[in-house]
């Protein structure tokens, strides 16, 4: 099946709590399944708020991709957006006020969140803006303005592509990479000065015979 809920900037689509007195939690959310038409699903222009029950999340994807923009995602008791072996694309959305990660990643996921004027707003969050679970995710975290997390800025597994996000507000300047593979060109940007490796990283690409590089900004400070 399939979910078409195309807004407007004006008249948003708006899914929300039934309670007098909305609280995070209230209800499940939405619960996108494997069997879920990737290509027609699309959230545009909605507002997703206080869910969490159950699912954990306003948005759950499980083995399921489709496509999330300008839409306001809220109030989650769980992770604003959680992704299991689901690789959605998710552009011009403001993700904020959830009481654990922003974006949850588990599995092989492998999203991508942001872009060259695409980027998201993720915000307030209780822990980071973005949680790679397993170190086979794999998202692109591309020019996406992140402030006022509860750990981290991110946790990411060491193949993971980060360009030109911004940082500030509260929280620890810092980003944490799982140990891993890099076979591909990556950049370790001076944007966010400290990178905590929690494990053995490997640069090599999967063919002997080309090259690969990670590159460290100065300023960077690789603990």
């Amino acid at each position: 099946g399939a979910l078409i809920a195309r807004g407007t900037p004006t008249s948003p689509i708006v899914f929300t709590s039934n309670a007098p007195s909305p609280a995070p939690g209230d209800w499940q959310g939405i619960y996108f399944r494997d069997d879920t038409n990737d290509v027609s699903t699309t959230l545009e222009y909605c507002r997703i708020e206080y869910g969490g029950h159950t699912n954990n999340a306003n948005i759950y994807c499980d083995g399921a991709s489709p496509t999330i923009t300008n839409s306001i995602i809220k109030y989650s008791s769980g992770h604003g957006i959680y992704l299991n072996n689901s690789s959605p694309t998710i552009t011009n959305c403001e993700i904020r006020d959830a009481n654990e990660n922003g974006i949850y990643l588990v599995a092989n996921s492998r999203p991508l969140i942001g872009g060259v004027g695409n980027g998201n707003t993720i915000a307030d969050c209780g822990a980071y803006a973005v949680f790679c679970q397993d170190s086979t995710c794999y998202p692109e975290i591309a020019y996406n303005n992140i402030s006022d997390y509860g750990s981290y800025a991110l946790r990411i597994s060491a193949g993971t592509n980060i360009l030109n996000n911004t940082y500030s507000g509260a929280g620890t300047r810092a980003i944490e990479v799982m140990g891993g593979n890099i076979d591909a060109d990556r950049t370790w940007g001076n944007d966010m000065p400290v990178y905590i490796v929690t494990g053995n990283i490997t640069i090599q690409h999967s063919s002997f015979y080309q090259l690969v590089t990670l590159t460290i900004e100065p300023g960077v400070e690789v603990r």
